[in-house]
């Protein structure tokens, strides 16, 4: 083939098409299937109403986890490793501590430091992370919308946290060198292909990849990285039951540059707060929905959580009194 000139050899050693040959095998067509629009294959309609309350759902729970994040490293910072990020181990063991998974973890703790939220710090053992209380004061809807905004702004892979690097380390939370000037570009790419469908729309990812690919065929984005962008806009509540939710929208745009008026969109959809609390003989203690913030000061100082939800359900124990 190379003798023929129908592949051409590259400096690197590789083995590629040439241009002219490839137009010749489509019969002159650039593409094998052109259509003048983008594609949007048909998704199911989840509905605002469901899509807005799943956001608020993703929205407390990331922040509680934030706020558990705080508790745990208050009584026990992270240490660092030498390159500054946080080992396999302490990613773990906070995790366990506040209740969510590994990926969710890593991405609270990088969202975290990102903004403002956790930093850096040292004692007679050597290079710490832990909090700063920079924000304690700041309501649901502002901390949340930071961490939200941070994630739409970042040049960092949260993705490749726990893959290999050409030398065969692991790539660590928070440790240099995980920028790709991708980052923050695929993120704004995949949510605007979400909006391209009709509102509360829920296109999978095998739609999304089809949509971005018609922009540019010659570089798709990797189905790996579109996925996570996927994965960690359901986390914060971007998007929700596959849709892209009220705050996603909002995300859209005001931007990176706007976290309060973010944050005031996310409080429209919170279910109202719950001021009351529900006391019973088996020496429980239960809200019956979201919890104002003293009522949760409250338990979580004098009880132990047990559930969290559409409600939360605290025990009271020696321990906890």
């Amino acid at each position: 083939l190379r003798a023929r000139s129908l592949v051409r050899s590259t400096p690197a050693g590789a083995v590629v098409l040439p241009g002219a040959i490839a137009l010749v095998l489509r019969a002159r067509r650039t593409h094998r299937d052109l259509t003048a629009s983008a594609p949007t294959p048909q998704a199911p309609v989840m509905g605002t109403e469901t899509t807005k309350a799943e956001s608020a759902r993703a929205a407390l729970e990331i922040h509680q986890y934030l706020l558990d994040l705080i508790d745990t490293w208050s009584n026990q910072p992270a240490g660092a490793l030498r390159s500054g990020g946080i080992g396999v181990r302490e990613v773990r063991r906070t995790a366990q501590a506040i209740g969510a998974s590994d990926p969710v973890t890593a991405l609270l703790i990088e969202l975290g430091a990102a903004s403002g939220e956790l930093g850096g710090a040292t004692d007679e053992d050597g290079a710490l992370w832990a909090p700063t209380h920079l924000h304690d004061d700041d309501d649901l809807g502002l901390r949340w919308a930071r961490l939200a905004t941070t994630w739409f702004a970042s040049e960092r892979a949260f993705v490749l946290i726990g893959t290999r690097a050409e030398d065969g380390a692991l790539r660590a939370v928070l440790e240099p060198g995980l920028e790709r000037g991708w980052a923050a570009r695929l993120r704004l790419r995949t949510l605007e292909a979400l909006r391209a469908w009709p509102t509360s729309s829920a296109p999978d990812l095998a739609a999304v990849l089809t949509h971005l690919r018609w922009h540019t065929p010659a570089s798709p984005p990797p189905d790996w990285a579109v996925n996570a962008v996927l994965t960690e806009a359901a986390v914060l509540g971007i998007t929700a039951a596959g849709a892209l939710s009220p705050v996603g929208e909002a995300l859209l745009t005001a931007g990176s540059d706007d976290p309060e008026s973010l944050a005031a969109v996310l409080t429209d959809a919170l279910p109202e707060a719950v001021g009351e609390i529900l006391l019973q003989a088996d020496l429980t203690a239960i809200v019956p929905g979201r919890p104002t913030r003293e009522i949760e000061d409250l338990l979580v100082a004098t009880s132990e959580v047990e559930s969290r939800g559409s409600g939360l359900t605290t025990r009271f124990t020696p321990a906890s009194l």
